[in-house]
């Protein structure tokens, strides 16, 4: 008898690995908010949700870095960033997971690899804490059998 293209491959494949921000979820949503909450406590104008996402990458000192620089503020002024990141966390730490979703075909996709017998996994540069957090929120930790975070 022979196998599907699919039961060899799946015999291939052992696992996979998911990056998590604009791979299994929408997080911009919530940087956003936090990025604009940040901005205000610093008397700072506020930023567009898609300028936000325009920012991201690279970690969040880069993110608080862009939207400080964009803002008017003097991000050079290496005091005005130091400020910004303990603002910047906690934040983020409150608006996390109130606007994040995963991206449509996420859970489906992850359920299909589970029933291959795929070992499952995320790789973020986001701090574990938040990663963690993230992914019990949106429903999607239990799929995983591993988180890899900065």
């Amino acid at each position: 008898m022979q196998r599907s293209e699919t039961e060899k491959s799946s015999e291939a494949i052992r696992g996979v690995l998911f990056d998590l921000d604009g791979t299994l979820l929408d997080t911009a949503p919530d940087l956003a908010a936090a990025v604009n909450r940040m901005l205000a406590e610093l008397k700072l104008p506020p930023r567009s949700l898609d300028e936000i996402t325009l920012d991201v990458g690279q970690g969040v000192k880069n993110l608080v870095r862009r939207a400080l620089e964009a803002s008017g503020g003097s991000a050079a002024a290496s005091a005005l960033l130091a400020a910004a990141l303990p603002i910047f966390e906690r934040c983020y730490g409150e608006e996390l997971g109130i606007r994040t979703r995963p991206f449509a075909g996420v859970v489906d996709g992850l359920q299909r690899m589970r029933r291959l017998g795929l070992a499952l996994g995320c790789v973020t540069n986001k701090a574990g804490v938040f990663a963690q957090a993230h992914l019990e929120r949106a429903g999607l930790a239990p799929f995983l059998d591993c988180l890899v975070s900065g």
